[in-house]
């Protein structure tokens, strides 16, 4: 879980230290709860009237509830402060090339309930308003009437603070502006937060990774191989909001095509398609079911003995080891940390990976980078919509000036 920072807060007028105040002192209970009004005052070094003063505003605004602690040894009964998770939930949609996936979350990044829809790339209009629609579903069902705010993420290059995909070339959507979807069909909920899936992944490892806790530099790669870049515990997202297209980075001159038109692509040869289309030819069959699911059938597979599945899965390995070489000699990251399901097959997967990496190196010094699997419960990039929205909710670890 990401850590607070309430070091040089700055000053300014009353609102704006009030805000920085209250954000240190949610953080806080997010962290410590539950936790008493005089420990917030020793950690924050806030006096103890201020401290009293946000969190009655706190209470005020739903976000956390006040209990009488049960502690017999404290002496006088504190009264402690909880996050209050029930009531404050978080909408996150995760648009994926063939499955998409629609959830409610809370505060801390928990999917508390979600709905699969096959997604719609010939009509981007439409699909978003089932999006929409699927989400009122879930709401009604566990009698929410209002979320906190909603996240989105997809695989592609956006526009967050427009709130617009620049191209997304796995669903063929270019120049389309969402988020006035949301400001019409659910005014009431906050507002829309959208990043593209391996930024989205990236914060949501650095909030609730626990391989990851305590890193400041790593690099998160999605089951698309879109990269999010975490730098000094900030996601870095460079110029034109596309840092991190990794995936699109030549690895064979004069390769195959990839979906964005250009030849030998890291994706059109590690992606989780291409391992889709080297396992079909090699068995001379087309399976008809999603990507996902028939890179589960191949893993199963692989796990059960079968020699073309772990076959193709170590080709996989060997040429995410080739791409993941060059993003460390570039970057030199702590860690470098995959998502998606290929990380169910990482016992056959991450030494192809590691052989790659050390074949690749300068002289050995780029050996010391972690390769991890994600440790998210979910799928990463689902959990990242919803924190794309609890880190506003969180924000101002520090500021500067």
């Amino acid at each position: 879980m990401a850590k607070i920072n309430i070091e040089n807060i700055i000053t300014g007028n009353v609102k704006i230290v009030r805000s920085i105040n209250r954000v240190t002192i949610l953080n806080v209970i997010r962290e410590r709860h539950p936790v008493s009004r005089s420990a917030i005052a020793r950690m924050t070094g806030l006096t103890k009237t201020t401290v009293s003063s946000i969190v009655i505003d706190l209470l005020n605004d739903n976000f956390i509830y006040e209990q009488v602690s049960s502690d017999l040894n404290v002496g006088r009964t504190p009264i402690m402060l909880h996050l209050k998770l029930e009531e404050n939930y978080i909408g996150a949609i995760d648009i994926g090339p063939d499955t998409s996936i629609v959830a409610i979350a809370d505060l801390q990044g928990t999917i508390i309930k979600k709905a699969f829809l096959k997604t719609d790339n010939k009509n981007s209009e439409r699909f978003i308003i089932s999006c929409i629609e699927k989400l009122k579903g879930l709401k009604l069902s566990m009698g929410t009437e209002r979320l906190r705010g909603i996240g989105v993420s997809l695989a592609g290059v956006v526009d967050a603070p427009d709130r617009r995909v620049i191209f997304a070339p796995n669903l063929g959507w270019r120049d389309f502006e969402i988020g006035h979807f949301f400001e019409e069909f659910l005014p009431e909920d906050g507002s829309m937060t959208l990043d593209n899936e391996a930024n989205a992944s990236a914060i949501a490892e650095l909030w609730f990774g626990a391989e990851v806790s305590g890193l400041s530099n790593f690099v998160f790669i999605s089951e698309g191989l879109g990269t999010g870049l975490i730098i000094g515990q900030t996601l870095f997202k460079g110029l034109s909001h596309a840092a991190g297209e990794f995936s699109h980075m030549t690895i064979v001159e004069h390769g195959v095509r990839c979906v964005c038109g250009n030849l030998g692509c890291w994706e059109a040869y590690a992606s989780d398609r291409v391992t889709v289309q080297r396992y079909q030819k090699l068995k001379l069959s087309n399976l008809d079911i999603s990507i996902e699911e028939h890179l589960e059938y191949i893993i199963d597979r692989a796990n059960d003995g079968e020699v073309e599945a772990i076959k193709v899965l170590k080709e996989t390995g060997k040429y995410l080891g080739l791409g993941i070489s060059n993003i460390i000699k570039g970057l030199d990251p702590e860690a470098v940390v995959l998502g998606g399901l290929i990380i169910r097959a990482w016992d056959i997967i991450y030494p192809e990976i590691r052989d790659e990496i050390k074949k690749r190196s300068l002289s050995g010094i780029n050996q010391n980078t972690l390769i991890l699997p994600s440790s998210l419960s979910e799928r990463s990039s689902l959990i990242g919509a919803a924190t794309l929205v609890i880190k506003d909710i969180f924000r101002g670890h520090r500021i500067a000036h």
